[in-house]
């Protein structure tokens, strides 16, 4: 806002003003914009040989890309127009609306207040000037995710959802000109080779059960539940194998797959252990 605003009485009117104190809280796509703006930045100073941003969830990955479009639609939007002319000073109040413009603001302020329309009118104008620094910002920060020296990873589960998501966003990153180099599968079941024969392995399943003290049909039963995990669990394992290779093959870039863990995941342990299986593969 200070970068922006062109004299620091209008910076300080903007911050006073009530408007401006809801909208910094709950505007859409303020926390992205902040976020790629810091990217820039940190890219323009050149200290780094390497920068990786964590996003949100795919659904709201790419919501930054969108934001030089939305603020230019809000910056040249006839609504702004409208209010911008309800300034103090203006001297025109509702007339320079026309009349069908001056219908809906009277009954607005029926229900809003004709202070609350004047705080948004002062802070529509004041803002107008920031919104264009802003949008230039938004514009150089999305030719930076351009760049040949950026790409994206995508990282999903092989769950069919995630994978849904991952397909969307994959095609919006194309839409956007912005490279994907590579995809991670998290939480894949990988299957299971046998020691043996099928048959051979549920004997001696059902041999190590009778050691253990089980009767003939307890054994028996035990060895039948056992064998039905496996073949579940081999059953998942196909399924996420060949959803993974369809993706693989629409979006033509390598995946790295991370099997799923018996534990969780929340140690530098098993984030060691992550790491090594993906610098494996």
């Amino acid at each position: 806002m200070r970068r922006f605003a062109k004299n620091p009485e209008a910076v300080t009117r903007i911050f006073a003003n009530p408007i401006y104190a809801q909208l910094s809280q709950s505007l859409a796509g303020a926390h992205e914009y902040a976020a790629m703006s810091t990217l820039q930045e940190l890219a323009e100073k050149r200290q780094y040989d390497l920068i990786i941003v964590d996003t949100p969830p795919s659904r709201h990955a790419v919501d930054f890309l969108d934001a030089p479009a939305k603020l230019g639609e809000f910056i040249d939007s006839p609504a702004i127009e409208w209010f911008r002319k309800l300034r103090p000073g203006s001297g025109s109040g509702f007339s320079v609306l026309g009349r069908s413009g001056a219908f809906v603001l009277s009954r607005l302020a029926r229900f809003v207040g004709n202070r609350f329309l004047e705080d948004l009118a002062v802070f529509i104008t004041e803002f107008h000037d920031v919104l264009g620094g802003f949008r230039e910002k938004a514009t150089s920060t999305y030719a930076l995710l351009r760049r040949p020296d950026v790409g994206v990873i995508v990282v999903s589960s092989p769950e069919p959802y995630a994978l849904a998501e991952s397909r969307q966003l994959a095609a919006r990153l194309v839409a956007h000109q912005v490279t994907i180099i590579g995809m991670i599968a998290n939480r894949v079941h990988q299957p299971q080779a046998l020691s043996g024969a099928p048959d051979a392995v549920k004997a001696a399943i059902h041999d190590v059960a009778m050691q253990a003290g089980y009767s003939v049909d307890a054994a028996t039963r035990a060895t039948s539940s056992l064998w039905q995990a496996y073949t579940n669990m081999e059953a998942l394992a196909l399924a996420d194998q060949q959803a993974l290779a369809a993706v693989e093959r629409e979006l033509g870039v390598p995946m790295r797959q991370v099997p799923a863990a018996a534990r969780d995941i929340h140690d530098v342990a098993a984030l060691a252990d992550v790491a090594a299986q993906l610098v494996a593969a």
